[in-house]
């Protein structure tokens, strides 16, 4: 089984996350989808984007998204980033996981496991593989 890298908000450029993703055989992004997440992790949008369109070409790409309720779980986000995949390669796995309020998020309630597997349903209809975690 391939290692994957996962997130890829502290590489500098695009090239060394190409370069990294080689290497692990694999990519995947575990940030949200709104450029506002993005800017309190200290990252951008555009970049990652760009990184995974790029990686995509070249390697085996899996995205991850943790459904951190009130901050990036709503359908709308959701839908953006499937449709955005899907202009990638509807083949790309998208893994949506469950919240759990451990470590350094806790003020912040545990995903409904009943919110994941609607929303993963709800994208079934465009991506050919989606996944639920931490249900």
């Amino acid at each position: 089984m391939k290692e994957f890298l996962t997130s890829l908000v502290g590489v500098n450029t695009v090239e060394q996350q190409i370069d990294i993703a080689r290497e692990k055989g694999g990519i995947s992004s575990r940030e949200e989808y709104t450029p506002e997440w993005y800017q309190q992790l200290g990252s951008d949008l555009e970049t990652v984007k760009r990184s995974i369109a790029l990686a995509a070409e070249r390697c085996h790409v899996e995205v991850t998204t943790l459904l951190v309720p009130g901050e990036n779980d709503s359908e709308e986000e959701i839908w953006s980033l499937a449709r955005w995949l899907v202009s990638v390669d509807r083949s790309i796995p998208l893994h949506l996981s469950r919240f759990p309020p451990w470590y350094r998020m806790t003020d912040k309630p545990p995903t409904p496991v009943e919110r994941v597997y609607h929303l993963a349903d709800a994208e079934r209809e465009y991506l050919s593989f989606v996944y639920t975690g931490n249900c």
